[in-house]
């Protein structure tokens, strides 16, 4: 193969990857805006569109994750995008703190209790994973360690350090 041939397949396939790209934010972006006004059925196809233009888009499935979050029913299908969500990128935090919803909501505390600890490990300002962590202590009836996250949350909040863990 001559370097032009070579040189034109290069850019043929940068131009299709960046093609996808812009659709699939597109169809994110568009999805927000529907899920910003309520419209959940719309965002739920604008994101599915962001999905199928690029099923390695990470913020498409975590669109899907809230929307079925928000759905009777639903929270198996949110789990399974929440999980692309952040195996695609785990340093997502919002992604780990969604599927920790998803999983609390489903009854799944152990698995909860765990993305809830993912997302505060990856971002220590994110306190309400704390909060949730006690709660979801509280639902196992450790109401001692449910304790111990409620009070590192409320010192978290009131901007005190965490030294005494």
């Amino acid at each position: 193969m001559n370097q032009s041939a070579v040189f034109f397949i290069i850019i043929f396939i940068i131009a299709r990857c960046s093609l996808y790209a812009e659709n699939s934010t597109f169809y994110y972006n568009k999805g927000v805006e529907s899920f910003k006004s309520g419209n959940y059925t719309e965002a739920e196809v604008n994101f599915k569109e962001a999905v199928k233009v690029n099923p390695s888009y990470t913020l498409g499935h975590y669109g899907l994750g809230r929307i079925y979050i928000l759905k009777k029913g639903k929270a198996p299908d949110a789990i399974k995008h929440l999980k692309l969500s952040v195996s695609l990128d785990p340093g997502f935090v919002k992604g780990w703190f969604k599927l920790g919803l998803a999983e609390l909501i489903s009854g799944k505390y152990l698995e909860s209790l765990q993305s809830f600890k993912q997302a505060y490990e990856r971002d220590k300002t994110f306190i309400e994973a704390l909060y949730n962590m006690g709660v979801v202590y509280d639902l196992l009836g450790d109401d001692y360690t449910a304790f111990t996250y409620y009070r590192l949350y409320y010192r978290k909040a009131k901007g005190e350090s965490d030294d005494f863990l």
